[in-house]
């Protein structure tokens, strides 16, 4: 499942409008190990929703090159436009008062809309400038979401190498913090990505993981990751068939 609109409450499934600013820097704070924000000015990006929902690409002969494996479109887009603007009005007041894993969360559930929405560009830069305050709660999984949001952004920016590593942190963090539904999206995330890289063998080897945790957890999203493997292993028969041997 490709840039899922996770829930945590009904308003977190993940607009048209304006840029605006709020004044904010961020500084390491004694008290309970929190961070405040306070003085610099940080934006968040203007952006608009595409209402058209995007096809995925036929793979083409190098699936490195240019296919998007699997992207998530929103089958509603008017709700997802209504929702980032519930989101972006969160990260506002969030940044307003300057508390950090608020913004992290926020920030992480804008940028995957954003890409969602076509804008990975957007998504990047939105949130790029929250890196530190993300670094700063590694035991908190709103970092490990916005790890993931920011990784995904990256694969559809064609920022690959960034991608795959920031893939790589958001996976080990999940393992060492015992995320295991967070797990499953960052395997599931970055085996389309290393698809997309014609990485076939190394990408069906994260979506057997990512199959096997969703079992465990009896999450039905296992159903789109057996999807995964199944146009995967077209893929592969594919290479097969014309004599390649698959990474």
């Amino acid at each position: 499942m490709r840039n899922t609109l996770r829930i945590k409450s009904a308003s977190r499934a993940r607009n048209h409008c304006a840029s605006s600013y709020v004044f904010c820097s961020v500084r390491s704070s004694t008290g309970a190990g929190s961070i405040r924000a306070e003085s610099a000015r940080i934006a968040i990006p203007s952006f608009t929703t595409n209402r058209d929902t995007a096809q995925t690409r036929a793979p083409p002969n190098n699936p490195g090159k240019s296919m998007e494996f699997q992207r998530f479109s929103s089958p509603d887009a008017v709700a997802l436009e209504a929702n980032m603007a519930e989101i972006r009005s969160k990260l506002e007041r969030a940044l307003a008062v300057g508390d950090a894993n608020a913004i992290v969360e926020h920030a992480a559930d804008l940028g995957s809309m954003l890409t969602t929405a076509r804008q990975e560009d957007a998504a990047v830069a939105l949130l790029d400038p929250h890196r530190a305050l993300a670094d700063a709660l590694p035991e908190h999984e709103a970092s490990g979401w916005f790890w993931n949001a920011l990784a995904t952004a990256l694969q559809y920016t064609g920022q690959r190498e960034q991608a795959n590593a920031i893939f790589a942190q958001a996976l080990s963090q999940c393992q060492t913090q015992g995320w295991s539904r967070l797990q499953s999206f960052v395997l599931q995330h970055w085996g389309c990505s290393l698809v997309e890289q014609g990485e076939l063998r190394r990408a069906h080897q994260l979506f057997v993981e990512a199959l096997a945790i969703r079992q465990q957890l009896d999450d039905p999203r296992q159903a789109s990751t057996q999807r995964a493997l199944a146009e995967l292993a077209q893929l592969l028969d594919e290479e097969a068939s014309q004599g390649r041997q698959p990474l």
